[in-house]
């Protein structure tokens, strides 16, 4: 799920297993619209940007799809490179354009063009499925950060496609990872299949906290407030929202009855 602004009423979009994308009025609690089923296998991620008028969504059918919101319609044909199952992305604009990055179960992060709907290159080194990824800023450098299957983190330059530095030291496969900025640093955090969140000095790489309180996998991780907080969804079936200032559990919830994929903040 991601919520967004569109045109000043708050929505959500949802995407399924069963291939399907609908858009959610959060106030109302009605499902505003359906989008036409043009993947063909189950979607994994989807991601909203320029001002909530467009998404992009991946899926297990290998492809990327760009969709005019505004109309409910896709926008040219899918983006297809990756050989495997499309498993996340993230959006980022540059003076030229919106720029994308996927990472797929072929172990390769592509990166695209959202405006020309072009190619422009892969980021190979993992070893296996990269099931999250992250873009954020350096200084003027555009970087992301990958989190994979093979317990490991890679942090790549955006800007020549090169990778800079490898975060080792994982147990077990890292399933998200969320990056922000707290007061002026750069930071992330991970979840992995090992139940716990780290947090990360992304200008020195260094692991500076850790976040334990769920009893399974940790799915999926958002941080809000400024950095100040965030909330973890996990294979418990429960959600934790965490004082990011002082690194404890603010809140337990409790209600789902199986595992906790996705979560978003508004």
């Amino acid at each position: 799920i991601e919520i967004f602004l569109h045109n000043g009423t708050e929505r959500c979009i949802a995407a399924s297993s069963d291939a399907s994308l609908s858009i959610w009025d959060l106030n109302s609690g009605m499902q505003i619209q359906a989008l036409p089923r043009k993947h063909s296998a189950g979607i994994n991620a989807i991601k909203v940007y320029d001002n909530g008028h467009k998404c992009v969504s991946v899926s297990d059918d290998k492809s990327l799809i760009i969709w005019d919101l505004n109309h409910g319609i896709p926008i040219g044909k899918p983006l297809r490179k990756h050989s495997d199952w499309v498993f996340a992305l993230d959006i980022f604009k540059t003076s030229r354009g919106f720029i994308c990055v996927s990472s797929s179960f072929d172990n390769t992060l592509c990166v695209w063009d959202l405006d020309d709907h072009s190619y422009l290159g892969s980021l190979a080194g993992h070893s296996d499925w990269i099931f999250n990824l992250a873009i954020f800023k350096r200084g003027r450098d555009i970087r992301c950060i990958s989190a994979s299957a093979d317990a490991s983190l890679r942090i790549w330059d955006l800007m020549n496609f090169q990778c800079i530095h490898t975060i080792n030291g994982y147990s077990e496969m890292i399933l998200s990872i969320n990056a922000y900025i707290y007061g002026t640093e750069p930071r992330c955090i991970t979840a992995s299949s090992d139940s716990v969140l780290r947090i990360w000095d992304l200008n020195t790489y260094t692991c500076i906290g850790i976040l334990e309180g769920h009893t399974a996998w940790v799915n999926v991780v958002k941080v809000y407030d400024n950095g100040h907080r965030c909330v973890s969804g996990s294979s418990d079936h429960t959600l934790i929202v965490w004082d990011l200032d002082h690194n404890s559990v603010l809140h337990i919830l409790k209600g789902h009855t199986d595992w906790v994929l996705s979560a978003d903040v508004y």
